[in-house]
């Protein structure tokens, strides 16, 4: 067969796998006139760990390949390659040596090429390069995969490059031109927020949200004691964005009917719908979705108690919160409709304990339909269904039995349980449970090792083989619950450090992580990993779970594509690693 033949064979497989698929036809075509066809038998090692990488980049034709890491303590399966995968590349140029062992597990047929020449088309497509980057961290092992900056903005897609969120904020010359139009003079004044001058629009975005503001304080250190540059509005914002989200929490708090805030929640999930382009943009989702749980549960709140008062009911005189848990407890709810959430009272007299619990089990039911109805389901798997309402020291009583005998009451079950936040109501309550949950497991030095146990319960998958998942054990499956395999096993880990190491700050899953590094920056790149990992997790699970709401079997993940496929891949070792790290350092008696 004429080698021009060959040629355009080869070109016709390639430009079906990426990166190939953005190669130009005739690029692609002089690539592959330098190519060669290898044929091994199964069972024949390609390459061993440690030994002299080769100038080649493989391409796999037909054929299974595994990867395999090979110890003094014996061996462990890392991947598994098939028909498009690329074998061979190195992540920097001062690889000298495979830092992994390919082994044929089939007869195998691949393409080989000139690593040089692959690279020089690499660097012509933008793309290509994004693809190569999401394999090269999938590759690594034991390295700063994902937390270099150079690395996350390879990684960003067109769309994440120009969505709104990441729009400049308004020129310099408007905001100085606003603030000449005004008589203000002081960063405080009219209780303005004051914020750096540097920010992305976003981020001004969310200070407006969280302020419950419409205009901020441009300052040059973003506080209140340096000289004032600019006054920001949302009607800025929004005629540089082309959005102004601040209307759906202005909105949430003006609703005077359920059906008025189960409109306004859609609305934010169209926002979400439309917006969420990318792992990237996650972070702020999760900030501005909370503070809009946060005020739609408080005009619940206000709704059910104006129905009791004209029902004759009147509020007692009585302390009361209202609690979330599990991933809303985290600040982590997007598009998930299920809320977890528990109300906490105290009669300040004590003859008036039963009516204030009949008054508080009432407005508890209320609120449990107004949410349902506004598209949000109250639920407790452990507690029950409804909010639990119940006063102050029983939940104590609860929250001590839980540390005291973590085995005989299913810590595994009530763990979320150890992730609230104060939704509404009097905070002070809140952190009367939060010092309680310190000081207890403080003196029961077994708890933290059970829990740290308990993060292992379920591993993440292996890697992904021709549309399967591989298990760590090698095993495929057809189904890919991230929820529980990996990001309920991260969120799981960082509680861990969080009770462990007293970080009484936050339930949020990336700032644990943050304090966590802050607090042991010799573990700063496994760290650091695994907030990208949890970023990627929560973007494709974002993804099933708006695919439910939108009509699509529950459960069923979007179809992924091969850079996903890698990039998911990396945040599987990336947790993987975490795990490890929190089990050896938390539970070191455990095996192995």
């Amino acid at each position: 067969m004429k080698t021009s033949v060959i040629r355009y064979r080869v070109a016709d497989f390639l430009r079906e796998h990426p990166p190939f698929d953005t190669f130009s036809l005739e690029d692609l075509l002089q690539f592959c006139g330098g190519g060669r066809v290898v044929f091994h038998e199964d069972d024949i090692y390609l390459f061993r760990k440690g030994e002299p990488r080769q100038p080649v980049l493989w391409v796999i034709q037909q054929g299974k390949i595994e990867l395999w890491d090979e110890t003094s303590t014996g061996q462990r399966l890392q991947d598994v390659l098939g028909p498009g995968d690329l074998l061979g590349l190195m992540r920097i140029s001062s690889d000298a040596g495979y830092s992994l062992t390919a082994r044929t597990a089939t007869e195998a047929i691949l393409y080989s090429f000139d690593l040089g020449a692959f690279e020089t088309q690499v660097d012509k497509y933008p793309e290509a390069a994004r693809f190569l980057t999401a394999h090269l961290s999938a590759a690594a092992r034991q390295t700063k995969a994902l937390q270099a900056p150079a690395t996350r903005d390879r990684l960003l897609t067109e769309a994440e490059k120009s969505v709104w969120l990441n729009a400049a904020s308004p020129p310099a010359s408007l905001l100085a031109q606003r603030l000449s139009k005004t008589s203000v003079t002081s960063p405080i004044e009219n209780n303005r927020p004051t914020v750096p001058n540097n920010l992305r629009s976003a981020d001004y975005w969310l200070s407006l949200i969280q302020h419950r503001s419409t205009s901020l304080a441009l300052t040059e250190d973003g506080t209140a004691h340096s000289p004032l540059q600019g006054i920001l509005t949302a009607d800025d914002l929004s005629l540089s964005c082309g959005r102004n989200p601040l209307l759906l929490l202005q909105a949430t708090l003006a609703a005077s009917t359920v059906a008025e805030l189960a409109y306004v929640r859609q609305r934010a999930l169209a926002l979400l719908r439309e917006s969420l382009v990318g792992p990237s943009v996650v972070t702020w989702f999760t900030q501005m979705l909370s503070e809009l749980q946060r005020a739609l549960i408080e005009r619940v709140v206000e709704l059910a108690e104006r129905e009791l008062l004209a029902a004759g009911r009147s509020r007692p005189d009585a302390s009361s919160c209202w609690l979330l848990f599990g991933a809303a407890g985290r600040h982590e709810l997007l598009a998930a409709s299920q809320v977890e959430m528990g109300l906490v009272y105290v009669p300040h007299s004590a003859g008036a304990a039963q009516a204030t619990e009949h008054y508080f089990v009432a407005l508890a039911e209320s609120v449990t339909e107004k949410l349902a109805a506004c598209g949000w389901q109250v639920s407790h798997e452990v507690l029950g269904p409804g909010i639990t309402c119940r006063p102050l020291t029983s939940w104590q009583d609860f929250y001590r039995a839980q540390i005291h005998d973590p085995i005989e009451n299913a810590i595994y079950d009530t763990r979320a349980l150890f992730d609230f936040q104060v939704v509404c109501g009097e905070q002070t309550l809140g952190a009367e449970l939060q010092q309680l949950l310190f000081a207890e497991i403080g003196n029961q030095p077994a708890f933290i090792p059970i829990l740290a146990n308990d993060t292992i319960a379920s591993l993440p998958p292996l890697t992904f083989f021709q549309g399967a998942i591989i298990e760590q054990d090698g095993k495929q499956s057809l189904t890919l619950d991230l929820e529980k395999t990996v990001l309920i096993p991260l969120s799981d880990a960082a509680r861990v450090w969080a009770l462990a190491e007293q970080m009484p700050a936050t339930t949020n899953t990336l700032l644990r992580l943050q304090e966590a590094i802050s607090l042991c920056p010799h573990y700063g790149s496994i760290l650091h990993d695994a907030a990208e990992a949890w970023r990627i997790l929560s973007y494709q699970q974002t993804r099933a779970d708006l695919s439910a709401v939108d009509g699509a079997a529950s459960g069923q993940s979007p179809r992924l594509s091969k850079f996903e496929q890698r990039l998911l891949k990396t945040a599987f070792d990336a947790t993987q690693r975490f795990l490890d790290l929190t089990t050896a350092r938390y539970n070191p008696r455990m095996p192995r």
